[in-house]
């Protein structure tokens, strides 16, 4: 007869649907969210510890159900991401890999099942990063940014992309795009209630001409776009690669562009 413990089958499946999660942040390049990863493990831990209690209608135990928790568990942990679709697809990848404790419980021991996952878990960690040593003095692949409004600063990451065109019409200067996120702290809250609506780029235009702002419209083309128009501000100053330009335009994009904090 095989005896299983509940408690240390729970804290076991917690521990492995974590680092799971956060495997599946580091290679999607997503922000670290300990809540909502805690939440998702603890949910695929009920799961499993639920699965050994007698009693339990067995069907809970077919494939298509652990699928389906599956699916659930990185709904909690990256439905606040775009492209969920791909980090799907990435976790249920690094549970094959890490062979996730609730399907090999009886083959090794729980210390094992922990200590695999937990090495290959740093492992992975370490080649990131080492690959990511190896490639940042190269390609430059991001760029330290600062923009300045009104006494306020934002500082944070964007990604370097060669093939950005998108420019000011007048001078013909590369604009920074960023994710609204990352500078909606610079904006008094009226602008804020603008910014941050889904109304079209010219109704914002137009509430936004009668506060205190300097805005502009800039036609833009992206993949799937043909035509579209976003939103600039002008700011006292932006910094990047240690040169500060004053009075630069930048522009605001209403989605999410990327995991950093938007393109230069």
């Amino acid at each position: 007869m095989r005896v299983v413990y509940i408690d240390s089958l729970f804290l076991l499946n917690l521990a492995v649907n974590y680092l799971l999660m956060l495997a599946t942040a580091k290679i999607c390049a997503l922000k670290i969210r300990k809540l909502r990863f805690l939440l998702g493990a603890a949910f695929g831990a009920a799961y499993a510890a639920l699965t050994v209690i007698p009693g339990v209608p067995a069907v809970i135990s077919l494939l298509p159900v652990r699928i389906a928790v599956g699916v659930v568990l990185a709904l909690i942990a990256f439905g606040a991401e775009q492209r969920f679709g791909k980090h799907i697809i990435v976790f249920f990848a690094m549970a094959a890999c890490f062979a996730g404790a609730s399907m090999i419980v009886g083959i090794v021991s729980f210390k094992s099942v922990l200590l695999i996952a937990a090495c290959s878990y740093a492992l992975l960690t370490a080649a990131l990063k080492f690959a990511a040593a190896r490639r940042e003095p190269f390609t430059g692949l991001s760029v330290d940014l600062s923009v300045s409004l009104n006494g306020k600063t934002a500082k944070f990451k964007v990604l370097r992309d060669t093939g950005n065109s998108l420019r000011d019409p007048l001078n013909g200067t590369i604009l920074p795009t960023v994710n609204y996120g990352e500078v909606a702290e610079l904006f008094t809250p009226e602008v804020k209630a603008v910014l941050g609506s889904t109304r079209p780029a010219t109704d914002k235009f137009t509430e936004l001409s009668k506060l205190p702002l300097t805005v502009k419209l800039i036609p833009y083309r992206a993949v799937g776009t043909n035509r579209g128009l976003l939103i600039c501000f002008k700011a006292d100053s932006v910094t990047a690669d240690g040169e500060t330009r004053e009075s630069q335009w930048v522009a605001i994009s209403p989605t999410t562009i990327n995991s950093y904090g938007g393109l230069l």
